[in-house]
């Protein structure tokens, strides 16, 4: 295991267009995908995807942002059972982490960080490292408005993202 890249997603409350004509372009040359919010009553908009990894050691979750209409995105990896995890939150319009990175089920020692790549492009990551034998693990990326993950979303607000991907190490 070394990287995997994510190609397809699980959506909750959320869609994803691809290939935009407008769509910014990561340092690699591909181009960013919109991830739309869903519209209707308060709900979580996320886009998951789950991976198998070696037990035992550290898990980076990374990729490229860019803020559209919302401007923070939560990032979380969490062990197949959803038992423990980390995580935190990106305010991809001021350029800072603005959640620290924390952990939860017991899980401790998380980090994360931003890379600014210029126009407004993050490369965003978040580092943990499960405390059981976990061999799979879902990595999600949640959009935020107001600091919650929670909330009513209006069908067309969201932020750019490309280039996902989970690996094992202590940074991208």
């Amino acid at each position: 295991f070394r990287r995997v890249l994510f190609r397809s997603w699980a959506a909750s409350h959320t869609g994803v267009a691809g290939s935009l004509l407008a769509a910014p372009v990561a340092p690699n040359g591909a181009a960013l995908s919109k991830l739309t919010e869903g519209a209707g009553a308060a709900n979580t908009h996320v886009l998951m995807q789950g991976a198998a990894v070696p037990a035992g050691l550290p898990l980076t979750f990374s990729f490229y942002a860019q803020a559209a209409e919302r401007g923070t995105v939560l990032a979380q990896v969490n062990d197949g059972g959803w038992s423990e995890g980390f995580r935190a939150a990106f305010d991809l319009s001021q350029g800072t982490v603005s959640w620290a990175a924390n952990g939860f089920g017991g899980l401790s020692g998380a980090q994360a960080g931003m890379e600014a790549l210029g126009g407004g492009l993050y490369r965003c990551w978040v580092s943990g490292q499960f405390t059981g034998a976990a061999t799979s693990a879902t990595a999600s990326v949640f959009l935020m408005q107001g600091g919650t993950w929670q909330y009513a979303g209006d069908g067309s607000s969201g932020v750019w993202l490309g280039n996902t991907q989970l690996e094992t190490g202590t940074g991208p």
